[in-house]
């Protein structure tokens, strides 16, 4: 960080009185947000053009390093560390603590490396004589000196935040406009001009149309407020397996969080659009705040629809962005004051919402490279605004993907409640009348409830095919039960608006036209699907090319009539009615349209095969697809066609050639289709169950892709729970070919059975499983029942998930959920595990890592019988309120201890570090880790040893926001992420060398995420609290009794800095804690003592010290083997000397 007088101007007047930052702001979080963009905004605007870097930092990784952004020099060996804090000045004791805490945490951060540590408040710091402990300055200048050594402590307040002010005139007009000439002026412009803008944005995106149904029912033209039908969609990361109502979301408000950049990837009807419309006025829209549960917003929302900006520069080339933001707007809103100047004043001070609309629908690769070029150019070039990017998924290729720090969402499926309030919301638009409207309401969300219609379900999760599943129920008062029928229905409903249209009541002149339509619709699909095998979703095709098709069609295959149109205008008609009026086709952009959805295209596809069978039987369909049942393309067309067939023994023909076919060659994707035939009830599939099985279960033993074998379970499971004679079926078939199977084949079977949820496996064929070396997995495949041996490298994985819990979120979670493995791999002396890792963070106490993995451990245990106080503070650590920070502060106490114990480290005094004792207590494990020759990978460190950082954690905590934690929701997303999709289970599998692999990890998977709560979970539950306490008020209390007591001490401290409620409020633990203080147990009375310093007691700090003087003193041992620093060897300045003689010497420890 430069000195004062690089930042303060040289010259110029002298400048008036002005208030500070922490004057102008609202106080508590919301202040501290705007704080925080504004010296994000002014840093960046100061270091730009130099050849620096300037990198904010999110909140979880702030959290985990102190830190809120840094700055890279030149040549990228200094590093400037920026920490922002929201504090008036003089300081309270209360933030000197948590500044000091937050520079320990920089400190001890060895990724870091920081030269210059630069401290940012609104205000100037100040003396005052009154203090007894001395004024701000006076404390700040003892921060700087005492960590001289490490690296150099500056501050920035009020009047160098002024300066940079300055050179930020367009930030200067929001805050000082009295630094601009006619500032004040210029602002009221500014003002008055938004007024207008936000009335135009709210009439232009502020209502919703249903596309398709406009000329069916007179009640369906109405375009609906968006407020009082908008259903909040919730996003997944790209990289997530198709979700269900337990995959960790994401709320779409957070997207616009100030200098974020992501990119929303969705099918056609997800609700892109819909999404963009929402976004870019909940914080300017009360109504929509109040139903969504928003917060108003003063940055300026700014929508770029790409394709129209791509119609612009094919003849314009050189127009900018925001030159091109400009002229659109002044045309669309007829704002001729929404000039340059306005736009600039929101952009250039960060406090613009761009969104780039339809990335996809741009004309070609070229296009959409130049259009992902100049929009990462805007965005770096204002990095501080929020940029959100929309694209379909088709269309959205590699050559044109936006690189970090752009994120990459999907836009999730619909859940049940989600559901269900659409359905509320669409009948209290389109039914006034009361009873009328609930009846409609109510059985519709009785028949998409239901388990039996999952077609309905499945097809009710896009919110377009939603709005037509509504429409349909509207119309006929009922939903068929199978899924070929429905979308015939939906089909119908849309087609038939053809007759509405034109107004044609003659019954048989509309069955005539309704068939001929219907056929040349199907006829489209078909062409379509055909002609796109390589497309991963719908078809695509211009304008021109359906039009030449359909005229086609209709000269060959349709009797012409005198008073018949020529064909081209036949089909140029019927093309316009097929996208304009019905729906069923839109435009994918520059001239290329598609079926709305994929569902449509294959259904129509299906029945046009259906109908092209009618003259040459159910033998021409299959030569006619001859060579395409291997391709998955196919799958879906095939089982609709099965379905659609009139004749059961044209069904069974089918049945029979695919059993045939996956018999002579086996294959995946046909053995999914006789799966899908199973779910889909086709009677003669049904009646060779056994026989499909038989299949199933060959070629999952022949499968070693994870990705396949999970594709086939979902498939299997969908049908085993369907009927429960259909489990049963399957549970026959798998046992009659384990009798048969070899001893390796035996396992692989097991393995297949408990990833496809078969149900228990018999004791008798538990007891034929042949594990080989790897025996002592057992356990994490059917749970700790008696004794089991230990894996060989227990030790080692405990030790590094250990040092993983200081790293990141994410890491941490792996490390929680480690442990549950631990304790199924060795269920002897639990206690000792726990205490001796929470030991090891307790150094971080009050900050990410210990708060973070107490918080991990109490949500993996969310289902058991918890205490209300773990529930409440599971709850504020996901959804801190204001004052948080104050709530989580060590305590002088605490602090006061750390720095006693590292003065008695001998290496420490000799060298004169200022280690902060969570870096000593890392540096020491790593230590006894890095022994030559031990292994490089374990359970939760992908293969380059270093965390994944995927921040799927902050994603959760984000989504639990609006949950409700009772449900153990926490238990079921933590293990459903990536921290255990990605990290876990795949190191794990590959360190154990357990084989096969693809099998071993989607068992693990779905043994561990029921498994692993029940292992942890034992440990919270209240009422094993109280039988603890019994044996330790009858001293029938083990050393585990004791270890697990001192832990439960130590979770109380937790409990009481992580909870809104008062800190001497009852915790559920206040008997354990009583009986304990009368066990002469010295790790309990340390446990005891340090609790009591929390609590503000002076004479426990004596009290832990003493504990802790005699080399022979078992809590002094306790915290050296949980790795606090030895004092009364030098075993850790051996490795720091890379002693490696030495270090083999002295041996291996292993807390």
């Amino acid at each position: 960080m430069p000195q004062v007088r690089e930042i303060m101007p040289t010259s110029g007047p002298r400048l008036p009185a002005l208030p500070t930052l922490s004057e102008i702001l609202p106080d508590g979080t919301e202040g501290g947000k705007e704080f925080g963009r504004i010296i994000d905004l002014l840093l960046f605007n100061e270091w730009r053009g130099e050849g620096n870097k300037f990198q904010p930092l999110d909140d979880s990784a702030g959290d985990f390093r102190g830190l809120d952004s840094y700055r890279y020099g030149r040549r990228g060996n200094k590093i400037t560390g920026y920490q922002y804090k929201f504090y008036r000045s003089p300081l309270s004791s209360q933030h000197r603590s948590l500044i000091a805490a937050a520079i320990e945490q920089a400190a001890e951060n060895s990724e870091s490396k920081i030269s210059t540590y630069v401290l940012v408040t609104p205000d100037d710091l100040t003396n005052s004589g009154k203090r007894k402990e001395g004024g701000d300055i006076a404390w700040f200048e003892a921060l700087r000196e005492k960590y001289r050594s490490r690296f150099e402590i500056e501050h920035i307040g009020h009047t160098k935040i002024i300066a940079m002010f300055l050179r930020a005139r367009h930030l200067c007009l929001f805050y000082y406009p009295s630094l601009v000439p006619l500032g004040d002026a210029r602002r009221k412009t500014i003002q008055e001009v938004r007024v207008q803008y936000d009335e135009n944005m709210r009439r232009r995106f502020g209502r919703i149309e249903f596309v398709g149904m406009s000329v069916y029912k007179e009640e369906a033209s109405r375009r609906v407020p968006l407020e009082n039908i908008y259903i909040p969609l919730s996003l997944v990361t790209e990289a997530s397996p198709e979700e269900n109502d337990d995959t960790p979301r994401i709320e779409p408000v957070s997207l616009i969080a100030p200098g974020k950049k992501s990119i929303v990837l969705g099918d056609p009807g997800s609700g892109k659009s819909t999404l963009v419309s929402f976004l870019a006025l909940v914080g300017i829209t009360p109504a929509l705040q109040k139903r969504c549960a928003g917060a108003a917003d003063d940055r300026l929302p700014i929508v770029v629809t790409l394709r129209r900006y791509a119609d612009e520069i094919k003849t314009r080339k050189n127009l900018s962005l925001i030159d091109y933001i400009v002229e659109s707007v002044q045309a669309d809103f007829n704002i001729g004051a929404a000039d340059k100047n306005f736009f600039e004043a929101y952009i250039e001070s960060g406090r613009a919402i761009i969104f780039f609309d339809g990335l996809d629908e741009l004309p070609g690769p070229q296009f959409k490279g130049l259009m992902r070029r100049r929009i990462d150019s805007f965005c770096t070039s204002y990095p501080i605004n929020t940029a959100i990017v929309t694209s379909r998924i088709v269309g959205y290729e590699a050559d044109v993907r936006f690189d970090a720090p752009y994120r990459h969402f999907r836009v999730a499926k619909l859940r049940l409640t989600e559901i269900e309030e659409f359905v509320s919301d669409w009948y209290g638009e389109r039914i006034k009348e009361e009873v009328e409207r609930s009846r409609n309401i109510a059985d519709l969300v009785k028949v998409i409830n239901n388990p039996d219609n999952d077609a309905i379900r499945d097809l009710s999760k896009n919110p377009l095919l939603l709005t037509i599943v509504t429409l349909v129920h509207r119309i006929d008062a009922v939903l068929p039960d199978q899924r070929v029928v429905l979308y015939q229905k939906c089909t119908e409903t849309l087609l038939n608006t053809w007759n509405k249209a034109k107004k044609q009541d003659d019954e048989p002149i509309k069955g005539r036209i309704e068939q001929r339509n219907r056929l040349r619709v199907e006829a489209i699909a078909y062409w379509m699907h055909r002609n796109s095998l390589q497309a991963k979703g719908r078809a695509v095709a211009p304008h021109s090319e359906i039009v030449k098709f359909l005229t086609e069609h209709i000269e060959s295959k349709e009797k012409k009539r005198d008073k018949d149109e020529p064909s081209e205008d036949q089909a140029e008609e019927f093309f316009t009615f097929v996208r304009s009026s019905a729906g069923l086709m839109i435009e994918a952009g520059d001239g290329l349209y598609s079926f709305i959805h994929l569902t449509f295209q294959e259904y129509l596809s299906a029945t046009y095969l259906t109908t092209y069978g009618e003259v040459g039987g159910a033998l021409s369909i299959w030569n006619e697809l001859n060579g395409d049942l291997e391709n998955p393309r196919w799958r879906e067309v095939v089982r609709l066609l099965v379905a659609s067939l009139k004749s059961a023994a044209a069904q069974a023909f089918f049945v029979e050639k695919l059993c045939e076919a996956n018999l002579q060659n086996p294959s995946r994707d046909c053995t999914l289709l006789l799966v899908g035939l199973l779910r889909d009830g086709i009677e003669p599939a049904e009646e060779k169950a056994e026989q499909i099985c038989l299949q199933v279960f060959d070629i999952l033993m022949k499968t070693e892709s994870p990705d396949d074998i999970r594709t086939i379970n979902t498939a299997v499971r969908s049908w085993t729970l369907k009927e429960h004679s259909n489990l049963e079926t399957a549970k026959s078939v798998f046992k009659r070919i384990f009798h048969d199977a070899s001893p390796i084949d035996k396992l692989t079977l097991a393995l297949i059975n408990q990833s496809a949820e078969l149900g228990p496996l018999d004791t008798e064929l538990r007891a034929a499983l042949d594990y080989g070396s790897h025996r002592f997995v057992e356990p994490l495949l059917f749970g700790p029942e008696g004794t089991k041996p230990a894996s060989p490298i227990w030790g080692e994985m405990y030790l590094k998930q250990t040092l993983d819990a200081f790293q990141d979120p994410d890491s941490n979670a792996a490390s929680a959920i480690g442990l549950g493995i631990s304790i199924l791999l060795d269920p002897t002396e639990v206690a000792e595990r726990l205490l001796s890792r929470s030991l090891s963070l307790l150094s971080s106490i009050g900050r990410g890592p210990h708060r973070d993995y107490t918080m991990n451990l109490v949500a993996l245990a969310g289902e058991t019988n918890l205490h209300p106080s773990l529930r409440e503070a599971l709850a504020y650590c996901i959804n801190p309120t204001n004052g948080y920070e104050e709530r989580v502060e060590r305590g002088q106490l605490i602090e006061e201890f750390f720095h006693r114990w590292l003065s008695h480290v001998p290496q420490l005094k000799r060298r004169g570090d200022e280690n902060t004792l969570s870096e000593a207590v890392r540096q020491r494990l790593r230590f006894f880790y890095r022994k030559p020759g031990s292994r490089a990978a374990l359970p939760g460190t992908p293969q380059t040893g270093k965390p994944r950082r995927t921040r799927e954690m902050a994603l959760i905590r984000r989504s639990l926001k609006t949950v409700n934690l009772d449900a153990g929701i926490y238990t079921r997303m933590i293990l459903a992420s990536d921290v255990m999709r990605e990290n876990i289970v795949p190191s794990f599998v590959k360190e154990m060398n357990l084989t096969p692999p693809g099998h071993w990890e989607e068992t693990l998977r779905a043994t561990l995420s029921a498994l692993v709560p029940q292992a942890i979970g034992r440990y919270f539950d209240y009422e094993e609290w109280r039988s603890l306490t019994a044996r330790l008020s009858t001293n029938l209390a083990t050393e585990d009794d004791f270890n697990w007591a001192c832990w439960l001490i130590l979770v109380d401290v937790w409990v009481r800095a992580n909870r809104a409620a008062s800190t001497d409020a009852p915790t559920g633990l206040e008997d354990l804690i009583s009986v304990s203080r009368e066990c002469r147990h010295d790790p309990l009375q340390f446990a005891l003592a340090f609790r009591d310093m929390y609590m503000g007691n002076e004479a426990a700090l004596g009290r832990a010290v003493e504990l802790c003087e005699a080399q022979d003193s078992y809590a002094y041992k306790m915290l050296v083997s949980a790795g606090w620093p030895d004092w009364f060897t030098d075993e850790t300045s051996l490795f720091e000397r890379g002693s490696v003689k030495s270090r083999k010497k002295t041996g291996r420890r292993n807390p």
